[in-house]
């Protein structure tokens, strides 16, 4: 079952299931696919664009190769304690397990084991997929607080190739990438990396061809913190290409910001279009 992220929030809200609650407005606000429980409050939250998640160095290992050792994507990471009553972990545990078995989801682990002293809760691992974008969801219990991570990888898409790059640019004179930059930083992630080698074949293929490596950016915070942002994406673009034996005058590298949207930047599906690199034939 394939649900669009707005779909899957609706599902949750209106799924009858006890404990789920949003945020109240103005306040830390849960991840958009999962609420907290009801009972409990978030104390603590971290986001990174783009992040490697060591899977089985936290949770074990998994049955059947289900997930690698390492998944990449957006890493969220949420730490709920009780306020009031709250509830108990079994209580935590079914609730999520329902809401994403909903979802059409499934749980990759029991989560569970016994030693000398009893129960010992280890993180339990669910995996689902929202649109066209896995998504890796673990709930770590306690006797009183849980924390929550979801991870979503990469959105599965047209996979970048040079031939493809080659046939964008004959056709439109620009092909577009959307490399996953983390927020407010212009460090080339490992995933772009395989964007630049396929930008470094389609130049030795087209000895002649030159291109402008342009930035771009959503409205997102100032907009000269944006500008400068772009430039300096595109420069780290434009550095890697070179440092696969590219030349360098074949190349110049250009930030726009947020001046040249291609979609609604009031929706976090437009902002996500809007933040790309574009190559531009010379």
């Amino acid at each position: 079952m394939r649900l669009h992220r707005r779909s899957f929030l609706a599902l949750l809200a209106s799924a009858g299931l006890p404990g789920f609650a949003r945020a109240a407005e103005g306040e830390m606000t849960d991840h958009p696919l999962l609420s907290g429980m009801s009972g409990f409050g978030l104390r603590s939250k971290t986001v990174r664009d783009a992040d490697t998640f060591a899977l089985e160095q936290v949770c074990g290992k998994l049955p059947s190769q289900a997930l690698p050792w390492l998944v990449d994507g957006k890493v969220t990471r949420m730490e709920y304690r009780p306020q009031g009553k709250g509830s108990g972990p079994l209580a935590i545990l079914r609730s999520y397990q329902q809401a994403i078995a909903k979802a059409g989801g499934q749980q990759l682990n029991t989560g569970f084991s016994l030693n000398d002293d009893g129960v010992q809760y280890k993180p339990h691992v669910f995996r689902l997929q929202v649109d066209k974008t896995p998504v890796v969801v673990v709930l770590h219990l306690d006797t009183s607080n849980y924390q929550l991570t979801i991870i979503e990888q990469q959105p599965l898409g047209e996979l970048v190739t040079a031939s493809k790059l080659a046939a964008d640019l004959k056709a439109a004179g620009v092909a577009t990438l959307h490399i996953e930059f983390e927020t407010g930083k212009a460090q080339l992630p490992s995933a772009g990396q395989a964007m630049v080698k396929e930008i470094a074949t389609l130049l030795r293929n087209a000895p002649e061809l030159q291109l402008s490596i342009e930035g771009h950016t959503d409205r997102v915070g100032q907009a000269a913190d944006n500008l400068r942002l772009s430039q300096e994406r595109a420069e780290a673009v434009m550095k890697a290409v070179v440092a696969q034996g590219i030349e360098a005058k074949r190349l110049k590298a250009v930030g726009h910001g947020q001046n040249e949207p291609v979609a609604d930047n009031r929706t976090e599906e437009g902002r996500a279009r809007n933040r790309r690199v574009e190559l531009v034939k010379r």
